[in-house]
C-alpha cells in the first residue's frame, strides 16, 4: 500500500472542492483499500486501489436523502480512475485528472 487512508481522504476533499460538488460534511466518507477492483462502467481494472463513497444529496428523488459518489483510485499511481455520481440516476462514468493549474477536472471515460 503506497497511500494511507488520510492521504486518500485529502485527495477526495481536494477533488470535491475543485469540481465545486456539494457533499455532506456531517457524514463519513467511506474509504476502503481493495485488491483487483473491477468497477465496470468502462473503468479500468485496478490491481491495488481505493474504493471511496462520498455522501451527496439525492437530486433524482428525495433531497433529504443521500446517495454516494463512488470514486476509484489506483494506489500505485494515486490517479482517480473512476467517478460515478449516483445522485441523478444512471451515472456517466468519468475520470478525474489534474489540469495545468493543479485543479481536478472530470473527463468522460471512452
Amino acid at each position: 500500500m503506497k497511500h494511507t487512508k488520510v492521504e486518500i481522504e485529502s485527495i477526495i476533499l481536494k477533488l470535491m472542492k475543485d469540481i465545486k460538488r456539494e457533499y455532506y460534511t456531517d457524514k463519513d466518507i467511506f474509504i476502503e483499500f481493495e485488491n483487483n477492483i473491477d468497477a465496470g462502467h468502462n473503468i479500468k481494472q485496478i490491481k491495488n486501489g481505493w474504493c471511496v463513497g462520498v455522501p451527496v444529496p439525492d437530486y433524482q428523488f428525495e433531497k433529504d436523502e443521500y446517495v454516494s459518489i463512488l470514486i476509484f483510485i489506483d494506489d500505485d499511481t494515486g490517479k482517480i480512475e473512476g467517478f460515478l455520481d449516483n445522485s441523478m440516476g444512471r451515472p456517466l462514468p468519468l475520470k478525474a485528472k489534474l489540469d495545468n493549474n493543479g485543479k481536478y477536472i472530470l473527463t468522460a471515460i471512452k
